[in-house]
């Protein structure tokens, strides 16, 4: 019978390593999960086919972003869709405006998706920017060129709580060390002689 790896080489369990490979360190967190060589997640209880797995505070901003991008691809085909018709009749938003604000929302959306899914560290914050200039704009257009609405109370609910939601989200702990856990599994070596 085999035994486990007692630390990361990218090795099946039940394939023991010829020797320890260059760069191959032991790993004894039980906090985090390592890192084979191979890429693939690497736990110390031994099961190396495990990748791992995103937190839901991770996904929930990811969802977030791709709603309000959603949102602002509808907005601009909407504003293409119905040009003539809100040139004809005057629109108190120019078609102009909704199509370049609702492309650039796509656009914006896009990279920082990109970045949520690659653990890029600026999108943590990105995500709080995102949202909070999302609803300046909101609000901007709400109350300068749409004529007063009875849902107001429920428009400011709502969007105080999508802003409290998306910071919780983003300075939670598990997001955190999830966009920072790439330094913990690939340590570099310093050396102490001078």
């Amino acid at each position: 019978m085999v035994e486990r790896n007692s630390y990361p080489t990218g090795l099946p369990d039940d394939q023991p390593p010829a020797s320890n490979p260059a760069g191959a360190i032991p790993c004894t967190s039980a906090k985090h999960k390592c890192r084979s060589t191979s890429g693939k997640a690497w736990s110390p209880s031994g099961n190396n086919a495990m990748t791992r797995k995103r937190p839901f505070g991770v996904t929930l901003l990811l969802w977030v972003v791709l709603s309000l991008s959603a949102w602002g691809g509808i907005r601009f085909m909407g504003a293409i869709r119905w040009w003539t018709e809100m040139s004809e009749f005057e629109a108190s938003l120019s078609p102009v405006y909704l199509s370049i604000t609702g492309a650039g929302w796509v656009l914006i959306g896009a990279a920082l998706s990109w970045g949520l899914v690659s653990k890029a560290a600026w999108s943590r914050s990105g995500s709080i920017l995102f949202v909070a200039a999302w609803l300046v704009e909101y609000w901007t257009v709400r109350t300068i060129f749409q004529s007063s609405r009875s849902n107001a109370p429920f428009a400011l609910a709502t969007s105080t709580i999508l802003l409290a939601v998306t910071i919780i989200l983003a300075l939670h702990r598990s997001t955190i060390d999830f966009f920072i856990s790439e330094e913990h599994e690939h340590p570099t070596e310093r050396s102490t002689s001078a």
